[in-house]
């Protein structure tokens, strides 16, 4: 009877805890309502970020009161909660679509794309029936969320791509649209029109390097890719970035066996780059293997992951693949950590302990590593 007491005791105290939190988190965030509505900067808005769904009642409230400034601090506060904020959604869709403010029109749509995948509707109206200025700052919003956008935005992005005049109007749709990665595969040929009819502009620039983060859905570019890479006449750069995303797309491509020992021998071809495209390819000859153990002891990190994820393309087992790829894991900066987790649900190291690093990294602080090692356990399964 007397642990009953005790243990009804402790509950209590818990309760009151909790209640008193939730209290002074209500408190907090009215007293950073009313510093926002002030003129309060960046650093309130990011303050009521923390605070999360429960901030955002008070920030639609704002919203609606109709100071532009304070409202641009309010939607970047909604943009940084992500998508607990999604019951702004209707409320920044009208910031989007009915203000003559261009400022305040991108910050809503920069929030909506923030906030993600409950936003997409409202950007696919826009992309359909609104104005074309509008219609700019939607696939900006689209580009931050990425795949999450769906297949429906790809022949939206399209339509607007073929009619856009301005080259900065196209960069952006053309940015969108490989945003959405695979859903993208329908727009590869208007991507390949667009590279051929832009030379050497920033345009084709941008299709070279995200015809690459299509992936192997983009294979039907291949040829233009393969074309660029080999055509000595071209500039170097442009060389380069199709040597990127053809080994991405298509690693067992002819273009690119045949082109191998020139680019192993150097020349326009950075050391980096070379192994960037090895890791997809894999040692397929001494020349390749010799450039890519040299990567291993590379002081660059992301040089190493590549060295290692192409080495274990071969052998799994290999103890510096291994080595590498678990301590990489730790790296401060989080793009290493996620292409570490990458290259280890490609390579699949035959070791106890890259499980063991892989369900550290799920709890990694960053949501990309924790994603990237959730999906390489599941392929280490």
């Amino acid at each position: 009877m007397k642990r009953a007491f005790v243990v009804a005791g402790l509950l209590a105290v818990f309760a009151f805890s909790a209640l008193s939190r939730g209290g002074d988190d209500a408190a907090a965030i009215k007293g950073l309502l009313e510093r926002l509505r002030k003129g309060g900067d960046d650093r309130v808005a990011t303050a009521l970020a923390r605070h999360g769904a429960a901030a955002v009642p008070g920030l639609i409230e704002v919203l609606k009161e109709g100071n532009a400034e304070v409202q641009i601090q309010a939607m970047s506060a909604l943009g940084q909660i992500g998508p607990a904020a999604k019951a702004a959604v209707p409320v920044l869709s009208e910031g989007l679509t009915e203000t003559s403010d261009d400022k305040l029109a991108a910050a809503a749509a920069q929030a909506l794309g923030r906030i993600g995948e409950a936003s997409v509707p409202v950007l696919l109206t826009v992309l359909e029936k609104g104005k074309p200025e509008r219609a700019v700052y939607a696939a900006r919003a689209i580009e931050k969320m990425g795949p999450a956008a769906g297949k429906a935005a790809e022949p939206l992005l399209v339509k607007h791509l073929k009619a856009a005049k301005e080259p900065q109007e196209a960069i952006v749709y053309i940015d969108a649209l490989v945003s959405l990665g695979p859903g993208a595969k329908g727009a590869v040929p208007t991507l390949v029109e667009i590279g051929k009819e832009r030379k050497k502009t920033p345009a084709q620039i941008h299709v070279l390097v995200g015809l690459g983060k299509i992936g192997p859905a983009a294979k039907e570019a291949s040829p233009y890719l393969a074309g660029v890479m080999t055509d000595a006449k071209e500039p170097p750069h442009l060389r380069i970035h199709a040597l990127q995303s053809l080994s991405q797309i298509d690693p067992t491509s002819k273009a690119l066996a045949d082109t191998l020992p020139e680019i192993i021998k150097g020349g326009i071809w950075p050391r980096p780059i070379l192994i960037e495209a090895l890791a997809h390819i894999g040692p397929v000859n001494r020349d390749a293997r010799t450039v890519l153990e040299d990567g291993v002891s590379s002081k660059d990190p992301t040089t190493r992951v590549y060295a290692a994820w192409g080495l274990g393309k071969d052998n799994p087992k290999d103890r510096a693949v291994v080595s590498v790829l678990i301590e990489s894991l730790s790296e401060k900066d989080a793009k290493v950590r996620v292409l570490a987790a990458r290259a280890i649900g490609e390579v699949r190291p035959v070791d106890p302990a890259v499980g063991r690093a892989l369900q550290k990294a799920a709890e990694d602080s960053n949501p990309a590593v924790q994603q990237a090692a959730a999906a390489a356990m599941k392929k280490l399964k």
